[in-house]
């Protein structure tokens, strides 16, 4: 069974996190999807998987104009069609993987993720780390109809080696998570202040 992702549907509690926005699953879908090669946003060759990702989170949270470097843009998570951008937040990941990390065990400004070894919680739009390499969770399976996200019903999409839509542990030939230093990041959403822009 695959799990269906409502129009009305957010990830956030008020409670925990205060957002001026929440990520709308479907948003971020759409761009993975719909904008796989965005023209808003240079392409880095070899190196362009933490580029697609921020793209489709920056696109989940509202962004639409990359060219006016659109909220949630900030002045430490940006780019735009001309590679320009003054941090490796947006392309490097291990600094996006340590940026939103830290804003979200600090309450501090910005895109919040928080990272599991497991994957039981993953949802559509949520991402993989693998040291060197990212990739964007496009669809869940519910093979076993538990409710609970296994490592097999994940699916991707990512750039550099490029992939749409593929099996998470088919892709790596069935190796563990643990053995190959996978983090199951889920994207909470964005804290904004517009003073930090």
């Amino acid at each position: 069974m695959v799990r269906q992702l409502q129009d009305t549907g957010k990830r956030c509690s008020g409670g925990q996190l205060f957002y001026e926005q929440c990520t709308t699953r479907w948003s971020i879908i759409r761009l993975a999807f719909t904008n796989y090669n965005n023209s808003q946003f240079k392409a880095y060759g070899d190196t362009d998987c933490q580029n697609y990702v921020s793209q489709a989170i920056w696109y989940g949270l509202g962004g639409r104009d990359s060219s006016s470097k659109d909220y949630p843009m900030r002045r430490d998570w940006w780019a735009n069609t001309k590679g320009e951008t003054n941090t490796w937040n947006w392309t490097g990941t291990k600094y996006f993987f340590n940026w939103i990390t830290y804003n979200d065990a600090n309450e501090d400004y910005g895109i919040h993720g928080r990272e599991s070894k497991k994957p039981n919680l993953i949802e559509i739009g949520d991402y993989i780390y693998v040291p060197g390499h990212v990739m964007f969770v496009t669809r869940v399976d519910d093979d076993n109809d538990n409710s609970i996200t296994d490592y097999e019903e994940i699916y991707i999409s990512a750039h550099t080696n490029n992939q749409k839509d593929k099996n998470l542990k088919a892709l790596y030939g069935g190796a563990s998570p643990d053995k190959l230093g996978m983090k199951f990041v889920f994207i909470y959403g964005n804290k904004w202040n517009v003073e930090e822009y």
